[in-house]
């Protein structure tokens, strides 16, 4: 959960640092305007608050940022350590009696499960057919045939 609320920091800073750097920048650009154009020395060393908080800011995100990594890291640790076996021995309560079935140990399979042959295909006629195929019914003769085309036409107006 630290580890969290340092990211959450770090992050929180980051945002922060983007409008003090912004307003920093403004308040710059006015002592630039000042000291170059109306010829004020003193602009020259005049104080940039928002400047100095952006700075400020850019070292607690990065310390919170790392943080966050070291205690992340430190979890991660935590956790690889007691899911080991010895720790999960170690877990066992004195006096207390172990409740259930015992479990097998598992047994080497040397060969594997065999595979199954293919079937084969019946040769009979036992399986559904195919029906036949439908014919097509006869063409009229008196139909119009629709396949003529213009240039049909036009040899027969020519004629």
């Amino acid at each position: 959960m630290l580890s969290w609320i340092a990211f959450v920091c770090a992050i929180i800073a980051t945002l922060v640092s983007f409008q003090t750097s912004q307003a920093g920048i403004k308040r710059q650009l006015a002592l630039a305007e000042d000291y170059y154009l109306n010829k004020n020395d003193d602009a020259l060393t005049a104080p940039n608050k928002a400047s100095e908080w952006t700075d400020r800011l850019a070292g607690w995100s990065a310390i919170s940022f790392i943080l966050g990594i070291v205690l992340l890291l430190c979890f991660f640790g935590s956790n690889l350590h007691s899911n080991s076996p010895e720790a999960n021995m170690a877990k066992e309560i004195p006096g207390s009696q172990k409740k259930g079935a015992s479990v097998n140990r598992m047994q080497r399979i040397e060969g594997g499960a065999t595979v199954p042959n293919m079937q084969q295909a019946p040769t009979d006629d036992l399986g559904s057919s195919i029906p036949p195929m439908q014919q097509l019914p006869e063409q009229r003769s008196d139909a119009p045939s629709g396949g003529s085309t213009d240039s049909d036409s036009s040899t027969q107006s020519n004629d």
